[in-house]
Order: structure tokens, then sequence, then C-alpha cells
């Protein structure tokens, strides 16, 4: 214990005659010890006894203040030196165990060695009667003065730590950027890559750039901003990313080989053949059996598509206009156009690789159908594309007119079905998409491709311009060689019909020009660089059910089922409509043409229901589409009266003829008559025409009695079916 000497002033002027103690008001240190269990005082009390203080006069008495430390020391009164950082904070003051100094003493028994014992401080507090609340400005006052000199004392070490930050964290801060936006332009640039190696290096480089971003980031992580949590997301969800691709395309051998979509021989044997080569196999690029490099690295690719649903998640939330938040919102819609797709893959590795090829050669077709002249599933199936894909490699690469099917199937003749027995007498693939139900139609196209001397086919799958047009809209305008209109979603159809019917630039077929506008069509997809975009077109078109595919392989065929839209006679509901469009006007009227369908229920009686049908057909060609058109014809020069005659009527001035089939539930009783009844296996068919002239307008009502199984729970709905390809199809 040491004593500072300190002056008491008291100006103290009354006319009470009084002397006021002043011991009471400092503190009183006191050391206790257990002896035997009974507590007693070592030493009570430190203070000597204050003097008593007049208040008649004015005087000043110095006292001495005790300050007292956490231990006394019973043996030696010196205190030990400290350094001067410690002289500021007593509490950390340390002294020397000087205790241990001291000769051991002889202790009595049943005594104790205060010694060796733990002292403990005990403060006694009094009130202080000259304590008051201080004002707020007063506060201020006192804070501005400590921290006045506190600058004064510190100034030199604020400035040295504060310029230390400067140096180290401004270049932080400028790495972290850069590394970040550097990992994520590479990451997007993959899409422009040319071959295995620059796919490899981008995404190595890109997952160094993002392991150097989160060490950079780490000093700054505790910060609570917007924009600090905004960089971290950023960071860990592209590392995410190059991680997961890192670890699939570490597997990848090296090869400098460009990619190549295809190589085009023209066949000079047939007028109605396109363009027939192998698209170069996956070996070209160093993977020569794709399938076996998935199955062997089916493991990393789990893992992988994990990390891209992790990263998506990380994106997800990604708000502001900052470069970071910009960088993750592109690369997160990427990610969420892909994941579908890549849960699908994992959830169905046997079946897709089944679909690749990987055990059984699979020779699929794809048809490209015209939705202005309406067919059950899309459109009419102007031009094929026929290829096999073998362990993931896509052989004998086929574009083809679909007359060159038929062509090859003469003599061989089939009565057609219902409804294109009203066009032709002769069936061939060209009418083949009659069914609804397109497993149906695939059994009868490889028939048709078979006897025609064709390779068997496996799998099929039917797409219309819908899509394109969609996509166009998107990606902007394509340019093709020798047609100085570029095709745009607005002028698509129109302006590709005119070029195929006219005849224009044709080389082999009259189908020619469209299967160059796929090629062109194909690069401005990939310059656009909106990939995602695109994906989520053809997401979307296929769960509408635009987009059709089926197998002759059972499992595969199961599998697809339960990925598409089902047919209605699948979807479960009680009460459902299925319209059915088939064109026989032998033009383009469709694309104008607008539909509407109105149901109306009422119950009879126990669970028989009425449902009536009304089907409103407008025919919607205007002046203005006439126009548009012989601006066409006139820019493509097309002058010959007779010519231009045909083609108004081909492109739509012509009546538009339907054959239409209502499907409902099988067991269904019209009521009345005005429609031909058929049956098959899983509906009910009422069919009749409907024919509307341009700028007409045309109506058929129906009415059929039906009953409703589990009636208790129907409430009257009726589940409306759309077919593909239909342009407006309204259900009030």
């Amino acid at each position: 214990m040491f004593a500072v000497k300190k002056t008491l002033s008291l100006d103290i002027q009354t006319d009470f005659a009084h002397e006021l103690d002043i011991s009471g008001f400092f503190q009183i240190s006191q050391l206790h010890a257990i002896d035997n269990g009974i507590f007693k005082p070592i030493v009570d009390e430190i203070f000597p006894e204050l003097p008593k203080i007049s208040l008649f006069v004015r005087q000043e008495v110095e006292i001495d203040d005790f300050e007292t430390f956490p231990t006394l020391d019973l043996v030696h009164s010196d205190l030990v030196a400290s350094p001067f950082w410690q002289r500021k904070y007593p509490e950390l003051m340390r002294r020397k165990q000087q205790i241990e100094l001291v000769p051991p003493i002889v202790k009595p028994f049943g005594s104790l060695d205060i010694r060796t014992l733990d002292p403990i401080k005990s403060l006694k507090k009094y009130p202080d009667l000259f304590r008051r609340n201080l004002s707020s400005s007063l506060r201020w006052r006192r804070f501005s003065r400590a921290s006045k000199f506190f600058w004064r004392r510190n100034k030199t070490l604020v400035l040295r730590t504060f310029v230390t930050l400067f140096l180290v964290l401004v270049p932080m801060i400028f790495a972290l950027k850069f590394s970040i936006e550097n990992g994520y332009n590479r990451l997007l640039s993959l899409a422009s890559a040319n071959n295995i190696s620059e796919v490899k290096n981008l995404i190595q480089s890109s997952r160094s750039d993002f392991e150097r971003a989160q060490f950079l980031f780490a000093p700054f992580s505790w910060i609570p901003l917007e924009i600090v949590d905004t960089v971290g997301r950023a960071t860990e969800g592209g590392r995410a990313v190059a991680t997961a691709l890192d670890s699939i395309a570490e597997n990848f051998p090296d090869s400098d080989k460009n990619f190549s979509l295809t190589t085009k021989v023209n066949d000079e044997n047939s007028a109605y053949r396109g363009h027939s080569k192998d698209i170069f196999p996956m070996d070209s690029i160093g993977i020569p059996l794709p399938t076996d490099f998935l199955v062997k690295n089916s493991s990393a690719i789990n893992a992988a598509i994990d990390e891209f649903e992790r990263a998506g998640n990380i994106f997800k939330n990604a708000h502001g206009d900052s470069s970071y938040a910009q960088k993750m919102r592109q690369v997160g819609n990427i990610l969420a156009s892909a994941q579908p797709v890549l849960d699908l893959y994992k959830n169905s590795q046997p079946e897709i690789l089944t679909m690749l090829g990987n055990t059984v050669p699979q020779r699929y077709m794809i048809f490209n159908q015209n939705r202005d002249e309406i067919r059950a599933n899309g459109g009419f199936p102007g031009s094929i594309i026929s290829f096999t894909l073998y362990k993931g490699n896509i052989l004998d690469y086929r574009t083809d007119d679909v007359y060159y099917y038929d062509w090859n199937l003469y003599p061989h003749k089939e009565t057609p079905p219902p409804g294109i027995a009203l066009l032709t007498n002769n069936y061939g693939l060209r009418d083949v998409n009659y069914y609804p139900d397109f497993l149906k139609t695939l059994e009868k196209a490889n028939s048709f491709v078979e006897r025609s001397g064709e390779s068997t086919l496996t799998t099929a799958v039917a797409i219309h311009q819908g899509m394109i047009e969609e996509i166009l809209s998107v990606i902007g305008e394509v340019k093709l060689d020798g047609v100085e209109i570029p095709f745009s979603d607005k002028n698509f159809s129109v302006l590709m019909s005119i070029l195929v019917e006219n005849k224009f630039a044709q080389d082999k077929t009259p189908k020619d020009i469209l299967f160059k506008f796929v090629t062109a069509f194909g690069k401005k997809i990939i310059e656009s660089r909106k990939i995602e975009e695109v994906a989520k077109i053809i997401e979307n078109n296929w769960n509408r059910g635009e987009i059709l595919v089926a197998s002759r392989n059972a499992d595969t065929q199961k599998f697809l089922e339960s990925i598409q839209k089902p047919l209605p006679w699948k979807s479960g509901a009680s009460n459902w409509i299925y319209p059915v469009f088939t064109s026989v006007s032998g033009n383009k009227s469709d694309r104008y043409i607008s539909r509407s369908l109105e149901m109306k229920t009422k119950k009879l009686e126990n669970c028989t229901y009425e449902t009536t049908a009304t089907l409103t057909h407008e025919h919607q060609y205007s002046q203005e589409d006439a126009e548009s058109l012989e601006n066409l014809m006139s820019a493509f020069g097309l002058t010959n009266d007779e010519e231009k005659h045909k083609m108004r009527f081909i492109q739509g001035a012509g009546p538009n003829k339907s054959f239409v089939r209502l499907y409902v539930p099988k067991g269904a009783i019209l009521s009345g008559s005005g429609a031909e009844i058929a049956e098959d296996e899983n509906a009910t068919i009422f069919s009749f025409m409907l024919e509307t002239i341009a700028g007409g307008k045309s109506q058929k009502t129906i009415s059929y009695q039906q009953e409703i199984p589990n009636c208790a729970d129907y409430n009257g709905e009726i589940s409306i079916h759309r077919q593909p390809g239909l342009r407006e199809f309204l259900t009030p």
C-alpha cells in the first residue's frame, strides 16, 4: 500500500456552529482470514483517525488518500517497478512473489499462515454527497477534452496506424475486386471456348481467382455492411462453381482440337436428300466415349451438381446494382436454368445413359413442324433431322425433306385415317403426326421409315417454330447470305414459308433454306451469349408440352412419361376435354386463326352430368397482313400474277378448314347429332369439320352426357387440355 498526498479544499460559510467529520467519506480496506472456521479480522482498518473540520472558518486541510491494490504485502511494503504501459492500468500491475523470500515461520498447532492464502480485497463504498447527474453538454465537453488529450499524447501512433492500414488494406481491396470479377469473367467465357484445353485453363484460372479472393476477403468478413455481405457471397458462390467444374474438368483429357458441330456434304443421288455426314464424334475434342466418362466420374459429377445447387442458393438473393451482384445474377440465372436438367440427370442416370446409347445405339428422328398448318403433335412435319447416338457420340447426322421418305415408300400405299383422308388417299410420313399420343406417332413413323429402307427408329422428337420465334425475340435477328430481309420473331413464319414455297436460293431440296437457317441460328445463339435465356425458353416449352419425346424402349418411355406433361386421360381429372385440330386447308391459314372454347356443365340425376362445348374460330387475316405479304413477294421478285395468287392463298388469304376431334372421357354419349363418334382405348371422340373464310367467324356446339365416378367429390370442374402448336386458344 502507498499513500498520495491530496488537498481537500472547503469554502463553507454558515451561521451554524458545526463540525464536519470527513472520516466516513473514504474507503476502508480490510484483510480477512479464516482461522478454525471462525471469521476473524486481521487488519480492521487502514485509515488513521481523520480530523474534524470546523465550519465556522475557511480552511484547507491536507489528508492522506490511500489507494489500495488487490493484494497486501505483509512482508515488504515496497512496490515493484512496473512498465509505463501498466501504470495507466493499475488492474494489470504485477507484483513479485516476495512472500517466498521470507523464511518460513513456525506455526503453532491450529494456527493459520495467512501468507498461503489468496488475498481478499473488501471495499466499502460510501455515498458521495457532492455527486450529481451531469448534463449532456458537460459530458460532451469532458469527452471532447479527453479525446483531445488522447490525441495530443497518441497522434503519432494513430497516424502511423492509419497510414499502415491504408497502405495494406487499399491494395487488398483492389486485388479482391479484381480477383472476383476476373473469376466470373472466366466462368462466363466458357460458353465461347473452342476446345477442351481452353475450357480446363479457364476453369482452373477461375478457381485460383476465387481462392485468392477468399483469402483477401477474410480481414473484412466481420464488417456488418450489405456490400461486404454481397462480396462474401460472390466469393463463396463463385468458388463453389469453379471448384465443382474443376472437379469434373480435371478428368478431361488434354486436347487442342477445336469444337465442331458438323461438316455437310451434298448427296447428289437424291433430289430430296439434304446433307449427310457424321457430326464429329467427341473423340475429336478428346472424349472418345462420353457415356463411359459419365459412368467413371459419376461420384464427382453428382458432388458437382450439389455444389451448383448450393451456389445457386447463394446467388438467389443477390440484390443491388453492384458489379458483384450483377455477376452473381448472371451466373445464377445460368445455374437456375441448368439445375432442373442437372437434377434430372442425377436422379435418372440409367435412363439417360440408355438414351445416349451407352450400350445400344439409339436412332433419333426430329420432326420440324410448321404450326401454321396445325397437326395433333404441333404442325406439318416439313423437314426431318435424323441421327444415331452411340456412347454419347452423334453419328450419321442427316437433314432431309419429309418427301424423301415418302418418295421411297412408292409403290407401298396405305389408306390414311379420317381427317387425313380429306387431303390425300396415300398415307405417308408427312401426315404421320395425326395421333395426339406421340408414342403412336413414333410407331407409325418407324413403320414408314423401315419400309423406305432406312434404319429402325428408337426415339422421336417433335418441335415447332413457336420455340424458334421465342428464341429470336431474345437473341435478335438472324441474317442469311443472299436473303436481304433478316429473320425476326415477327416475320419468321411468313418469311420462311415464302422462301420455301417460292423455291428461293435452293440447292437440292425445297427445305434447303431451312437447313441453312438452322446453322446460322445456332451460331447466333452462341454469339449472343444468352444461353441461360435460351435454356429457359426450352424448359418452358417442355413444361407446356410444346416439345414431345417418345421412345420405343419400354423403360425409356416410362421415364419420359414421368417428366412430360401428361395426356388428359392420364391426368386424373374426373371430367376433361381435349380438342385436337388437324388442318386440311392445304395452306398456312392457321397462322391467323383465333380459337376459343367455352364449356358448361350441369347435373342431371345421380352421377350423370351434361357438358356443352362451344368452339369458335375467327379468321383474323387482315388488310395489313395482305399488304405485308405483297411487299415480301415484291422483295423476292415474285411478279407472276398466277404465282402471286397461289402465294396469297397459301399464306393466309384462303379459307381455313379444320378437322376437329373432341377427346372426352370414355363412355360419354353424344346428345343429338352434329358429330361423328369414335372410340379408342382411352377416350370417346366426337369429330366434325369447321371451315372459316378470311375475315370470317365460325362456331360449333356439341353436348354430351357422361357418368362421373366418385361424383360425391366432383364440383363440376372441367379440365381443358391444350394441343401443342396452337397460337391462340382461349378457354373462358
